[in-house]
């Protein structure tokens, strides 16, 4: 079975391309159980990085390998799951094919194989950008910054550096009409007078993606009255739903009881008619030979809305027969407010640092992350009355993660000793008071004077601005 951490690890590297194949006879299937070998290949500036992923295969063992119709075998030792990167000289068009084989060298006996792997390198690198721009940086196909009043320059860069998997971009201002397309270097003034720019592209294959709606200015949210969760006809479901948000904006992912048996995920949101296809992963599932299904997908910003939302999903098996349609449930406020009441439950997360001045200190907190989860910062100095409040700028736009506000810091003098915070969440959850000391290096507990304050938990400590 493939390891997540090494697949994580393939991915934070970029090697997200490889074709798998089982330590046997090119015409036989062996089980899980069987030692394994993986090819990985990475696109580079000056041709391909290409690797073996191994499965099973201990520390140490020989591997040979050599092009398909080359005289010679090479060898590489196994270690740490990985061996390589493979000579394999230029690498053209077309299916590349490897062979490969375990060798003893004490028994001089090849102990598995030969065997095939192969990889198409025109199709992986429309798999690995189509991964990328859909999955890693879904947000990410334009940026803007302005010029003047009347334009901004449209930095197409992301998609641009990889328009060699793509045979277009589209795109349009406030409409997805989508009659326009970048020119080259990928950035380029256009007018400033816009809400949003629409972008659809079409890569290599033919494949074409939604379009994407990416704003210049985000108008602002409008909380809408909660509802509670309609109750569900629909059996319980063999999957649940986990959501994150990032600098990207968020993102579903969909965890099934038996993953190795989902060849693709279909979902459809609470106001969509048609079911779409989460499409495949970028790997090869080495349960089944095949490319497993997707499970994560990017969310339009403009389907992100307040309260509780439906969406159902259905798993399609590697016999084509596709299951029942299960209701799941995304609801983003109450993610955000969980997330902040668990960041704010850990007592080694910082809310806030002192900074130096010249006549006078500074304490930044450093609690924004989730400022759309807050409602008050109490804060006092030199006692934990915490009478006073911070004032900063609510975040209504449930998604999108907001950025710092202006101002974070309140001015101290020189002689602070500490400064006390209490935090305030939109569903009236109130924190323990935390102290952060000024003057000391110490970490120490502190118990508050019976007189000065309410109880205050935990440990003070003293934290610095670098």
């Amino acid at each position: 079975m493939r390891s997540p951490l090494l697949c994580s690890i393939a991915l934070l590297l970029g090697l997200t391309s490889f074709a798998f194949a089982f330590a046997d006879q090119p015409a036989k299937t062996l089980p899980l159980a069987q030692n394994g070998i993986a090819l990985l290949a990475q696109p580079q500036d000056d041709g391909w990085d290409v690797r073996f992923l191994l499965a099973h295969v201990l520390d140490g063992t020989r591997i040979r390998y050599r092009r398909l119709g080359a005289d010679d075998w090479k060898e590489l030792l196994a270690a740490n799951d990985l061996a390589g990167p493979l000579d394999l000289g230029t690498i053209g068009t077309g299916e590349q094919v490897v062979e490969v084989e375990l060798f003893d060298p004490e028994k001089e006996k090849v102990t598995a194989g030969p065997f095939r792997l192969s990889f198409d390198p025109e199709k992986e690198r429309i798999r690995q950008v189509r991964y990328l721009l859909e999955q890693a940086v879904p947000s990410g196909w334009v940026a803007f910054n302005e010029s003047t009043e009347e334009q901004i320059y449209a930095y197409f860069g992301t998609v641009w550096s990889r328009k060699e998997a793509l045979r277009s971009i589209r795109y349009s201002l406030d409409d997805c009409n989508l009659d326009s397309t970048p020119v080259a270097p990928g950035y380029f003034p256009i007018t400033s007078r816009f809400t949003y720019l629409c972008m659809q592209l079409v890569y290599a294959d033919g494949v074409v993606t939604p379009p994407r709606i990416f704003f210049q200015h985000r108008p602002a949210a409008t909380e809408h009255p909660r509802r509670p969760p309609a109750p569900d006809t629909l059996p319980v479901a063999p999957v649940r739903l986990e959501s994150e948000r990032s600098n990207s904006g968020w993102s579903l992912s969909f965890q099934a009881e038996d993953e190795d048996s989902v060849a693709e995920y279909r979902y459809r949101l609470e106001t969509d008619s048609e079911w779409r296809s989460g499409g495949e992963l970028p790997w090869t599932n080495p349960a089944t030979g095949r490319r497993a299904g997707n499970p994560k997908i990017a969310l339009d910003p403009l389907r992100v809305m307040f309260g509780p939302q439906r969406i159902e999903v259905e798993l399609v098996g590697w016999d084509g027969v596709v299951s029942r349609p299960y209701a799941l449930w995304f609801d983003p406020d109450a993610e955000v407010l969980s997330i902040a009441k668990t960041t704010f439950a850990d007592s080694d997360q910082e809310w806030g640092i002192f900074g130096d001045g010249d006549d006078q200190d500074f304490f930044y907190f450093a609690v924004f992350g989730v400022r759309d989860a807050l409602r008050e910062i109490r804060y006092s100095v030199d006692d934990c009355a915490v009478g006073k409040r911070f004032e900063f700028p609510p975040w209504n736009d449930v998604a999108d993660s907001p950025p710092e506000p202006d101002v974070t810091s309140i001015r101290l003098p020189k002689a602070t000793a500490f400064v006390c915070v209490q935090l305030v969440l939109t569903d009236g959850t109130v924190t323990e008071i935390r102290k952060f000391n000024h003057a000391t290096e110490e970490e120490e507990e502190f118990v508050a004077p019976g007189e000065e304050g309410p109880p205050v938990h935990g440990v003070s400590k003293t934290l610095r601005r670098p």
